[in-house]
C-alpha cells in the first residue's frame, strides 16, 4: 500500500486549520484564556513535536557546528507555555530547557532559560513590539562574580520561526563594560523538525 504524500502547502494549510480550531474563541474561554493570547497560543502549538538541534557558535568569522542532538516541545498548562527540552552531544551545553510564553498583561513575549553549566536559571521578556516571525527578549542577572568586578550580567534570547518545520534560538552576551553594550553571538541552536515515520 502506497503511503499518501502531501504538499508542504497541504501540510500548512491542515496546521493552520487546526490551530485555528483550537484557538476559537469558545475554546479559549474554555481553558480560560483571553481571546488576545490567540496569536501565542497559533505560534506555540505550531512547534509541537520532535526535533533535530544543531548547536553553532561563531569562530572567525564563521558559523561553526558544536554538536547536534534532539529535542522536544510540547505546550503547557493548557496552551499557555511552549517548553523546548534539547539533548546535545559535543557541545558547549549539553542539556538545555527553555520555556516560552505570552504575557497577556503586559503584551510580551518571554523565556525561562536553563542548562546542565550551572544550577540556576535566567529569564527575558521582549517588548511589546517585538513580534513573530523574530521575537527578541532581554534579560539580566544578578551574577555575583559580575557584581564583584563592577558589571551587570545582561543578555539576549534570539527565537527565529523560520517555518512549522524549522525555527532557530540564539542566545547573545551583552558587553555591558562599555555604554554600547554591544551585542555578540555566544550560540545558535537550529531546529529542524523530524519527519514522522
Amino acid at each position: 500500500m502506497t503511503t499518501p504524500r502531501f504538499s508542504n502547502a497541504a501540510r500548512l494549510a491542515g496546521w493552520c486549520g487546526l490551530i485555528v480550531a483550537l484557538l476559537h474563541p469558545a475554546v479559549l474561554q474554555a481553558q480560560g484564556l483571553p481571546e488576545d493570547f490567540a496569536e501565542a497560543g497559533a505560534v506555540f502549538a505550531g512547534y509541537e513535536g520532535t526535533w533535530a538541534v544543531t548547536v553553532k557558535q561563531p569562530d572567525s568569522g564563521e558559523m561553526v557546528t558544536r554538536g547536534s542532538g534532539t529535542a522536544e516541545a510540547r505546550t503547557r498548562i493548557g496552551g499557555r507555555f511552549l517548553e523546548i527540552e534539547a539533548t546535545i552531544e559535543d557541545g558547549p551545553v549539553s542539556q538545555v530547557l527553555y520555556v516560552l510564553g505570552f504575557d497577556t498583561r503586559h503584551r510580551t513575549y518571554h523565556i525561562i532559560a536553563f542548562d546542565n553549566t550551572g544550577t540556576y536559571f535566567v529569564t527575558a521578556a521582549g517588548d511589546s513590539t517585538s513580534r513573530p516571525p523574530h521575537i527578541v527578549m532581554y534579560g539580566t542577572d544578578d551574577d555575583p562574580a559580575m557584581r564583584e568586578m563592577g558589571f551587570d550580567k545582561a543578555f539576549a534570547f534570539v527565537w527565529h520561526l523560520g517555518s512549522l518545520d524549522r525555527f532557530t534560538i540564539q542566545t547573545r552576551w551583552i558587553d555591558t563594560r562599555t555604554p554600547a553594550r554591544e551585542e555578540h553571538l555566544f550560540m545558535t541552536l537550529e531546529f529542524t523538525r523530524e519527519a514522522k515515520e
